[in-house]
């Protein structure tokens, strides 16, 4: 294909041949440097990925800190000897 291209060029100008050898080199070169684009797509979906599940546990975790921390509250409000008796 691309030597259908060049030899319709060369018949066309200096400038058209030019021109074609640009285009070639312009194409590769995109496709590496889409190439290098994905890949670090890729490693920052991997580390987003990664810090979600930190975020979901830490959210887990406090969580249950504040059901621990408003467990003891409610049984203190609820003796009925007027005394609030605080379980550590």
């Amino acid at each position: 294909m691309w030597e259908e291209i060049l030899k319709t060029a060369l018949s066309n100008g200096l400038w058209a041949v030019l021109f074609c050898v640009l285009l070639m080199y312009q194409l590769r070169d995109g496709r590496t440097r889409e190439h290098k684009y994905r890949e670090t797509i890729n490693a920052l979906l991997d580390r987003l990925e990664t810090l979600e599940s930190v975020e979901k546990g830490v959210n887990e975790a406090v969580s249950i800190l504040r059901r621990q921390e408003s467990e003891p509250r409610k049984k203190a409000k609820s003796c009925s000897a007027g005394t609030e008796v605080l379980r550590v």
